[in-house]
């Protein structure tokens, strides 16, 4: 994300992002809801899918209700940054549908289903994350 001003310093606008690297290059950073959803679905699959000396792992509630607080926030803000980030949102949500932390902890194979889902959903979010881009420094040899 570069930062535009006016270059001025009272130019009576505030520096504003801009999305994208400029004329023709196509790298972007990732939209700040793919990497809240990709923490979301990733401590949530973990959680679900791991061990600890053979028992499930213990996860708290809060586990599932941050995904399900993602969603209402993600309704209400009506973003539309992609079709794709519609598309696993959606998929997120038809995976815990109906779904609470209680049956996760006493049906096993509830629990496993949910996590390999959640796992597919954050395989495709880790090829949607885009590392910011990083200032490359040139010095010149003394």
């Amino acid at each position: 994300m570069r930062i535009e001003s006016s270059g001025k310093p009272d130019a009576g606008k505030l520096a504003r992002p801009v999305w994208g690297w400029g004329r023709g290059e196509t790298p972007r950073p990732t939209p700040p809801f793919v990497s809240e959803l990709a923490k979301i679905v990733s401590h949530l699959s973990e959680r679900l899918s791991g061990e600890v000396d053979g028992k499930p792992k213990v996860f708290r509630d809060s586990a599932v209700n941050n995904l399900v607080e993602f969603f209402e926030r993600f309704r209400e803000l009506n973003v539309r940054s992609s079709e794709q980030l519609d598309g696993l949102v959606a998929d997120c949500q038809r995976i815990v549908r109906g779904v609470g932390p209680q049956e996760l902890r006493d049906n096993q194979q509830l629990r496993e289903h949910v996590a390999t889902e959640l796992s597919q959903v954050q395989s495709v979010l880790d090829g949607l994350l885009v590392d910011r881009p990083r200032r490359n420094i040139l010095r010149r040899p003394k």
